[in-house]
């Protein structure tokens, strides 16, 4: 497949549409490199067993569920 430039984005695009898709730059155009730094909350989550993560995931599940209601 030939590279064209007619297909990429915009270079003032770059960045709008790495918030739209909720990533970095440097991850929409290939560099994962770029380890960003994470909260308390989001440690602790990554943490979690896998267990416990089920419990979360059907917990966020019924309060979604009652929200419908």
């Amino acid at each position: 497949m030939e590279l064209r430039m007619e297909n990429l984005p915009r270079v003032s695009s770059i960045e709008p549409l790495a918030k739209a898709l909720n990533t970095s730059v440097g991850e929409l155009i290939g560099d994962f490199s770029y380890k960003p730094s994470l909260s308390e909350d989001d440690k602790k989550l990554l943490a979690l067993t896998a267990k416990q993560k089920k419990i979360l995931l059907k917990y966020i599940d019924f309060l979604s569920e009652i929200e419908d209601l």
